[in-house]
């Protein structure tokens, strides 16, 4: 299942999605390079998912995240 959600820190919001099966044991967390968005992720994400919790973020300036 997958859910997306914003952090709100001192007037900045951070943007992640994640893909949680609460019987996957570990998780996987994909950040982005520096011009980068976590849509770079999409392919890899989609395809550990099924074996994997998955986190990808959208750095602070980048993405859905406030700049």
């Amino acid at each position: 299942m997958e859910f997306a959600e914003n952090i709100s820190r001192k007037f900045k919001n951070l943007h992640f999605r994640y893909f949680f099966d609460k019987n996957k044991k570990t998780t996987l967390l994909f950040l982005h390079g520096l011009t980068g968005t976590s849509a770079v992720w999409d392919e890899y994400a989609n395809s550990l998912k099924k074996y994997y919790n998955i986190i990808l973020v959208d750095l602070i300036g980048h993405g859905k995240s406030d700049s």
